[in-house]
């Protein structure tokens, strides 16, 4: 991602911009900037001016909003190919949520001008971006509505739902997730400590309802986490 033509694959893949023909690639991507983020490291906090629009290129992004109470509440988790931040760079309002990198991230980092020119000049792209929006929004209300249980349990099958539903693919022996996190990292989404999710973890695989192996994690048992939450 060095150079334009990476940028561009990058946009190409991108969940909103991939809509785009090449030579609006890449005009949206003429001066762009690719940064490296290690995982903790504050990408932007709620309130900020969208100074950039960003294409993840690779990594994880943590989207949160602190409650009243103090709370961290995680309301989405951002991969390779979302994009961050377009929604405000074409209203002109402060960024909703704070971001945070759970893993280390490569980030294609737009101008804004360039981004909100192709979104008013493309109807494919206003047609994805709606698209795109409610399904955003649908995820994060549905993550939201699971994991404000006071029981650790109940967040960490809420995770997983989570996770299957964004980034799971079926296979003959149930759900894997093949996406590069950590045990430090979903207890971040969980809003718990690592020595618990690997309890957690640990207590579910020895019932049958999940397997892990080399940081695949297959849910065998989805029924199974779903009742979590149901008894709840």
């Amino acid at each position: 991602m060095r150079n334009l033509a990476s940028a561009v694959q990058v946009l190409r893949n991108s969940t909103v911009f991939g809509v785009l023909d090449e030579a609006a690639l890449r005009d949206v991507a003429d001066g762009c900037q690719v940064t490296e983020h290690e995982a903790g490291e504050v990408l932007w906090l709620r309130g900020d001016a969208p100074s950039f629009v960003g294409v993840l290129g690779r990594g994880f992004v943590r989207m949160s909003q602190t409650t009243p109470s103090g709370r961290e509440v995680a309301l989405e988790l951002m991969g390779p190919g979302h994009t961050m931040g377009l929604l405000s760079a074409i209203e002109g309002h402060p960024l909703p949520l704070d971001a945070v990198a759970i893993t280390p991230v490569r980030l294609l980092r737009l101008r804004p001008e360039r981004a909100v020119r192709a979104y008013r000049e493309s109807e494919a792209l206003k047609d994805r971006l709606v698209r795109r929006t409610t399904e955003r929004l649908k995820t994060a209300y549905g993550f939201l509505a699971r994991s404000v249980s006071d029981r650790v349990e109940g967040r960490i099958a809420a995770v997983l739902l989570w996770l299957v539903e964004s980034y799971g693919s079926e296979g003959p022996d149930g759900w894997r997730l093949s996406i590069p996190l950590t045990r430090q990292e979903l207890a971040y989404l969980a809003g718990s400590t690592v020595e618990t999710v690997i309890r957690v973890l640990s207590k579910w695989q020895k019932a049958g309802w999940l397997r892990t192996d080399r940081r695949v994690l297959t849910i065998r048992d989805l029924g199974r986490l779903e009742a979590v939450l149901a008894a709840l």
